[in-house]
């Protein structure tokens, strides 16, 4: 097997997969050639398992492009990527209208700038109503362009959002936001915090499951 030693202070051997596929292995200074070898026989299906979906995602980020016509998802919906003749950029029920010849970075960057609008006023009108119903209030509400976190409660009482979470469907974000809202009560993620969730989102566990189907298929495009 092909692989990159790398030795440190370190008291174990771990093994990483590289988004590329190539296999890292991190090693004590003193460990023997013959000890690592072992280590990584007895791993062998893990790693042929990984390696093969961090190539196969790897590949799919470099097919993914968004051009006129593309279908995007937006609040569980699918929606194109339509044609206008005027310069002006908007999203409706159709679809998002871009001017023509726009190339596929500038495309893009329109669609990012829609989608960010898009969550804004969709959470402008959520976030008060669930605060109400939950009698939790946040002093900030902000849109971030995090991509490992769909949302966050800070010490201050300010809530964060990633723009990603407009792919998502209605049910969805409500879970997000009642997430975050109940992280004003209950700053961990322990017993009472999940009650209170429950309470206002009884689906909670599926809706968590969706975002996490969605997570993987973000992790093959380019955003």
């Amino acid at each position: 097997m092909k692989y990159t030693l790398i030795r440190s202070a370190r008291k174990t051997i771990a093994i990483q997969i590289t988004p590329e596929g190539e296999v890292l292995v991190k090693a004590p200074l003193r460990a023997e050639l013959r000890q690592i070898e072992g280590f990584l026989a007895s791993k062998q299906s893990w790693i042929d398992k990984n390696a093969a979906i961090c190539k196969d995602k790897t590949a799919k980020k470099a097919d993914f492009s968004i051009n006129y016509n593309s279908s995007l998802r937006i609040f569980g919906k699918t929606l194109p990527i339509m044609t206008d003749h005027a310069d002006k950029c908007y999203l409706d029920e159709l679809g998002f209208h871009l001017p023509p010849r726009l190339d596929e970075q500038r495309i893009k960057s329109q669609v990012k700038q829609l989608y960010g609008d898009a969550l804004k006023k969709h959470l402008e009108i959520r976030v008060p109503e669930l605060s109400r119903a939950m009698k939790l209030f946040p002093t900030v509400i902000r849109i971030n362009n995090a991509r490992s976190q769909w949302g966050s409660c800070s010490s201050n009482r300010s809530i964060s959002f990633s723009w990603l979470l407009v792919m998502a469907s209605p049910e969805v974000v409500d879970y997000v936001i009642i997430h975050e809202l109940a992280h004003l009560s209950q700053h961990n993620h322990s017993a009472k915090f999940w009650s209170l969730v429950e309470a206002y989102c009884p689906d909670y566990k599926a809706n968590r499951e969706s975002l996490r189907a969605l997570q993987l298929l973000l992790s093959t495009e380019t955003w």
